[in-house]
């Protein structure tokens, strides 16, 4: 089967595994956000950012590392995995372990410390599920990810319902988590050394190599998570726990979007780890056929949440309309993050992450001083504001790093297409906008 046929395979299973993958989490979030109500799901909301810091700063730049490293000929593929896995597994243990610890200084309620202390738990799996993608990507049989995905998906709504139905409480919605992470990692761990014939390894010298290579990137990641998390952290030293449900709401929707063209960039990296060195016309023809495809998906993204917003948050609890408003403003931030996904993994195939940490470091103090300066006063809306801002900031240099260093033209022909296209699209929406687009 030829390379490009391959893809298209993998790209259309994991497309399609995303979209249930997706449905199914969603599905949860109605679940959980009903059952919880505003105050509840802030709280919940709350926990999920307080270890996503954690879980992000975790990373330290593993999991591009060893996509760009397998992607390399003549790689010693056991010796590699074997020491970033257990890399991973050692610093998951240290960093995700302090959140339990240091959440005890920060004046929230109980609940909310009891909860980051049962979901460290469940961080502690994701981490270690997501440095293991590398090896389904390089083998191209990503479907084999997404199946896991898709089967921890289903047994977490499965245990959502059951734990709703038990009244479980905050409480065991976070131990359903849980349960659906180790399931995921458990899966994913077994199929991996199924390609790769890994073992834990702790070779200090391949360690050295590797922190010296992945530090800017470990960096970028850090500031990344102030920009990206600070915003809820600083909601909720604010405002009410209603307030961060508000917020909440809406950005777990938004979290959930951006997943797809994680993984889609997630796929071409090896692809144009390979190709940068050895044919750059190959290399600006992927770059841009990526490019356009996160056109197609991120622009008639933006158009279509501008009408159905108010009527999705009001779909899963009365409670939750005024984060229509909210969804309005970061489906902006989606699409930039669409395109920031693609450009970011192709810093690091073009070597320059040393130069984006720097872009990295000053996006992450200009959004603390935005969120300190605009939450306090506009609450949601000045999260929601700053969210957009400083991720188009990202996407838009880091395309500039990566056009600069690489000496590609992109084109803006399929934008004007997929723009008419749109218009067309928002015109048929707003002659309708008196249908009922959800109905309770």
């Amino acid at each position: 089967m030829s390379l490009t046929r391959t893809v298209a395979h993998n790209t259309f299973y994991q497309a399609a595994g995303r979209i249930v993958s997706i449905m199914m989490t969603l599905a949860v979030f109605f679940l959980v956000a009903r059952y919880l109500g505003v105050e509840g799901y802030g709280q919940y909301t709350t926990v999920n950012a307080f270890l996503q810091f954690f879980g992000l700063v975790v990373d330290l730049g593993l999991y591009i590392y060893l996509t760009k490293s397998l992607g390399q000929p003549g790689i010693d593929e056991r010796a590699i995995v074997g020491n970033v896995f257990t890399l991973r597994l050692v610093s998951a243990v240290v960093v995700i372990g302090l959140a339990p610890l240091l959440v005890v200084f920060f004046p929230y309620p109980s609940a909310v410390k009891v909860g980051v202390a049962v979901m460290s738990i469940s961080f502690f799996f994701v981490t270690l599920t997501q440095v293991l993608t590398g090896v389904f990507q390089k083998r191209l049989m990503m479907w084999r990810f997404i199946l896991g995905e898709v089967l921890g998906r289903a047994l977490l709504l499965v245990a959502t319902i059951i734990a709703i139905r038990a009244n479980a409480g905050l409480l065991g919605v976070f131990w359903t988590v849980v349960l659906g992470s180790l399931a995921t990692f458990g899966m994913t761990f077994l199929w991996s050394r199924g390609l790769v014939r890994f073992e834990l390894r702790a070779d200090l010298k391949v360690w050295k190599q590797i922190i010296q290579a992945t530090w800017p990137i470990a960096l970028s990641i850090a500031f990344n998570v102030i920009y990206f998390k600070a915003d809820t952290i600083i909601l909720s030293l604010f405002h009410s726990a209603r307030d961060v449900g508000i917020y909440g709401a809406p950005y777990r929707v938004f979290e959930a979007l951006i997943s797809i063209p994680a993984m889609f960039a997630g796929l071409l990296t090896p692809i144009l780890a390979t190709v940068y060195a050895t044919n750059h016309e190959r290399f600006q023809r992927v770059l841009q056929r990526g490019f356009d495809t996160l056109l197609l998906a991120a622009v008639p993204l933006v158009v279509g949440a501008q009408f159905v917003a108010t009527d999705l948050m009001a779909f899963v609890s009365p409670g939750f309309t005024a984060s229509g408003a909210v969804l309005r403003v970061l489906v902006f931030g989606t699409a930039a993050i669409f395109l920031g996904y693609l450009f970011s993994n192709t810093v690091v195939v073009v070597n320059r992450q040393r130069t984006m940490m720097w872009a990295y470091l000053a996006v992450a103090l200009s959004s603390v001083i935005l969120y300190l300066f605009l939450i306090p006063k506009y609450s949601y809306f000045g999260a929601a504001g700053v969210t957009v801002a400083v991720e188009s900031a990202v996407a838009i240099v880091s395309a500039l790093v990566v056009v600069r260093t690489s000496n590609v033209r992109l084109s803006g022909r399929a934008f004007s297409r997929i723009l008419l296209a749109a218009v067309a699209m928002a015109l048929m929406m707003w002659s309708g906008r008196s249908l009922p687009w959800f109905v309770n």
